[in-house]
């Protein structure tokens, strides 16, 4: 019975991150989904960091003396979009504790399951930490699954 439960914990725990990672454009990834719904968190982090770097005045101004000088809105559109590539790109390189806020799957999968097995596993089941250790290992390997094949 305990199995079962830690089997299931470990396959939403992959789902989930999987499902978060998705919904916030695969920031890990090298094609990265601009149009996402959850891109703006994504883009709010780098342009964090890009500002405590010092980096992101320049290029904004860059971009607004562009974006003035555009003709139509389409000329619009693809400047804003090449300005998100740049600024995202450019502060994913220098993300640290943020990877664990969603940027990188497998290192907020890790503490995401830390956290829900834990819990699970102090509050309810009290199960051997070989166990714990193995299903949390299982819900990793589903995790890497996922993002190979979808």
């Amino acid at each position: 019975m305990y199995n079962e439960t830690f089997l299931m914990l470990s396959l939403f725990c992959a789902l989930f991150i999987f499902m978060v990672d998705y919904g916030i454009g695969h920031p890990a990834d090298d094609k990265v989904g601009y149009g996402s719904l959850l891109f703006s968190y994504s883009f709010f982090w780098a342009v964090r960091r890009m500002r405590n770097a010092g980096l992101y005045g320049n290029y904004y101004g860059q971009y607004m003396s562009q974006l003035s000088n555009a003709a139509n809105d389409l000329e619009k559109h693809r400047i804003r979009k090449s300005f998100q590539e740049l600024i995202y790109t450019e502060g994913r390189e220098m993300f640290s504790w943020e990877k664990t806020l969603g940027m990188c799957p497998y290192c907020t999968h890790f503490w995401f399951s830390v956290f829900s097995f834990g819990m699970v596993n102090i509050f309810c089941q009290k199960e051997n930490i070989f166990i714990f250790g193995f299903y949390f290992v299982l819900s990793h390997f589903f995790i890497r699954a996922l993002k190979k094949y979808f």
